[in-house]
């Protein structure tokens, strides 16, 4: 692979590159901006907390609804048009929330949102599909997924300092200026990054047969699927169940939950970080099973604290190693799993990433009927690293980043 290649003909530019940035944490942000206010929304709405908890699994059902249906339209209309359009609808889908009267207002509205969320996040992964090629792919999308990554982490402890000015109705009005401020950036930085000639002219048939044919290259897209989804699991496992296990199970105030999850932002930050530099020497594949390594021997290290009442500190210093690792695979797993798919990038992205939204739909109202506790916390994560470490192990010999057969120019 030449250096032209590598880095993409023109590159996303300064502009574009933060626009993507920008683009990219929006919707994982959305999804979980409302966690510390569910227990005010629950009464304000005259609902249960679980009732409030399907709100936020509302958000993450939508957006994989969403990334299904965009992927493919952007494969056929070009990436600048449906993003936009995006942008805008989540902009009034937000501040209708912000208007709910009652639960089953609010989860028509959140899922609402996260459609028009799932559109903005598949096309800002289509984009580096087109602009980038190879293992240049796995590294921007790296510095991507940093903020992928990031977002949810950062939104409830950022959502706790406005819940001291605003309410529930308030975060969601403030989403929805951050909204604005993107789509101002989209408009001047967003140029069309799909050429006329590579989009796809086809029919609605045409469209599933694409998606049909990802089923034909099981050791690519199948893994790396299943991979996705799993990752996706464990950490939102960590995302969600930890506001409670923290607070609850080991006496955090709020302002020290506050901290963990700002050293938590710092470590996936260090993770995603250095995976780009690790791309740079090893191939994705190599580097991705390092860290399902790590991600297994901190969830294994976290079950272990717990069981036997270890200090506060060594719990953390277990659980944190989880974040690391997951928040930085999930570049290299998407990488992956879109490279031999050149000319579906969108519908590849969609797939990928529904799957992975759609877990993380199912994680609230399980915890709701599980139970709340840091052994639950504990045993999902391992499990679900358990998982991501087999697949890994057992697919290596098949796993392999082909020579992209078409790089396009961005």
């Amino acid at each position: 692979m030449n250096s032209r290649q590598a880095h993409g003909r023109h590159g996303l530019g300064v502009g574009g590159f933060i626009l993507l940035a920008a683009l990219s944490g929006l919707s994982p942000l959305t999804s979980v901006f409302i966690l510390p206010a569910l227990p005010e929304l629950a009464d304000d709405l005259h609902t249960s907390l679980s009732g409030a908890q399907f709100a936020l699994s509302a958000g993450f059902a939508g957006l994989a609804v969403g990334l299904l249906m965009v992927g493919p339209l952007s494969d056929r209309h070009g990436r600048r048009a449906p993003l936009i359009l995006g942008l805008v609808a989540y902009i009034a889908t937000t501040v209708l929330c912000s208007f709910a009267s009652d639960i089953a207002t609010l989860i028509v509205f959140r899922a609402l949102q996260g459609v028009c969320g799932g559109a903005v996040w598949v096309i800002t992964r289509a984009v580096v599909r087109d602009s980038y090629a190879g293992q240049a792919t796995a590294r921007v999308l790296s510095q991507m997924s940093m903020v992928t990554a990031l977002a949810p982490v950062v939104a409830p402890s950022l959502a706790g300092q406005l819940l001291l000015f605003t309410d529930w109705r308030g975060l969601f009005l403030a989403l929805a200026a951050f909204g604005a401020v993107v789509m101002s950036m989209g408009v001047l930085f967003m140029r069309e990054t799909l050429l006329v000639e590579r989009r796809q002219n086809n029919d609605l048939r045409a469209q599933l047969a694409v998606i049909h044919g990802f089923f034909r290259a099981p050791y690519y897209f199948l893994s790396f699927a299943a991979l996705g989804v799993v990752q996706s699991a464990m950490y939102f496992t960590f995302v969600i169940m930890s506001p409670f296990v923290f607070v609850d199970d080991f006496g955090m105030t709020a302002q020290q939950f506050g901290m963990l999850f700002g050293v938590a932002a710092l470590m996936m930050a260090l993770g995603n970080q250095s995976n780009v530099l690790l791309l740079r020497r090893w191939r994705p594949e190599t580097v991705l099973r390092l860290l399902l390594t790590i991600a297994f021997v901190g969830s294994v290290a976290y079950l272990v604290a717990v069981v036997l009442h270890a200090p506060l500190s060594l719990v953390i210093v277990a659980v944190l190693l989880v974040p690391l690792a997951a928040g930085a695979s999930n570049a290299d797993i998407t990488a992956l799993t879109l490279a031999p798919f050149p000319h579906a990038a969108g519908s590849a992205a969609a797939l990928l990433g529904a799957c992975q939204f759609g877990v993380a739909a199912l994680v609230p109202p399980l915890v709701s009927l599980a139970g709340v506790s840091a052994l639950s916390m504990a045993l999902t994560m391992l499990v679900t690293a358990v998982g991501a470490w087999w697949i890994g192990m057992a697919m290596r010999a098949r796993w392999g980043l082909p020579a992209d057969p078409d790089p396009v120019a961005a």
